[in-house]
């Protein structure tokens, strides 16, 4: 079981770094975020990354 958290942490921590470097090159060149800007876009995104985490743990996999 301690290795099935350490892969979670490593995945959340790599999707941690992705994010904040796509959010910082979209800032310094000046490009559109790839989300819509509102409350509704920002529940989008984490309801997709929740939805991705959680299909790791379905059973059949």
């Amino acid at each position: 079981m301690p290795e099935q958290s350490a892969g979670f942490v490593s995945q959340a921590s790599v999707g941690l770094v992705l994010s904040l470097t796509i959010g910082l090159a979209c800032r310094m060149f000046n490009l559109p975020l790839p989300a819509p800007p509102t409350f509704i876009g920002v529940l989008m995104i984490a309801g997709l990354a929740m939805g991705y985490f959680l299909g790791g743990y379905m059973p059949g996999r």
